[in-house]
């Protein structure tokens, strides 16, 4: 069910197509206007680029066989998928915060499938968060307690004043790609996926995994 939706989530690529569609417009109008001929060059440049991306995201998950469950150090491996992104999110000014617990014991998972997931996530946050903004990742170990069983917590939390997570109630094609595949590839790991975008744009991932 998660592949079907992931494939036929259409909504990271439609927005680039209306954009194409509004300056090919203009240019339609104003021909010998130079001003509008660089912005859809610059446009072209940067969507025609996140086009692409997301199409490698999909071959990737498309390509995906089942799981295979080692141990690993969730923390570092949250860690290096931050460490990856700092270029990207210099370029914007964001405030990156990070609190992963080094102590817990081993996350028993397939390794490179949550880290595509966590991945997803990451790129799609980073692309909405405005100039400026703030996005915090964090995760803890959670011990056995009367009525819960022992497990692996991750938050992400950013704002985006244009976006949110979650379209409406009811519309297949309302939710981003990446939190499809995010959603699928974690929901394999055995744990479970929970957004809160109720905020005015403040989107809140939290993810449990089983220990």
């Amino acid at each position: 069910h998660g592949r079907r939706g992931a494939l036929g989530s259409r909504r990271s690529i439609r927005a680039p197509l209306r954009a194409f569609r509004t300056y090919a417009n203009l240019v339609e109008q104003r021909p010998d206007d130079e001003h509008v001929r660089r912005e859809l060059r610059a446009l072209v440049e940067h969507d025609l680029g996140g086009l692409e991306e997301t199409l490698q995201r999909v071959e990737r998950f498309a390509r995906l066989g089942p799981p295979e469950p080692r141990p690993f150090d969730l923390a570092a491996a949250l860690g290096a998928e931050l460490d990856a992104r700092q270029s990207a999110a210099r370029s914007k000014s964001l405030v990156v915060l990070r609190e992963l617990d080094a102590q817990a014991p081993p996350l028993i998972a397939d390794e490179s499938q949550v880290r595509l997931a966590i991945r997803s996530l990451l790129d799609l946050a980073l692309r909405l968060v405005p100039q400026g903004g703030d996005l915090y990742l964090g995760s803890a170990w959670r011990p056995k307690g009367e009525g819960s069983a022992a497990g692996h917590r991750i938050l992400l939390r950013f704002h985006s004043p244009e976006e949110v997570l979650t379209g409406p109630s009811g519309e297949p094609d309302g939710e981003f790609l990446e939190v499809v595949i995010a959603r699928d590839l974690l929901e394999r790991a055995g744990g479970s996926f929970a957004i809160d975008a109720s905020g005015a744009q403040d989107n809140v991932i939290l993810v449990q995994l089983p220990g």
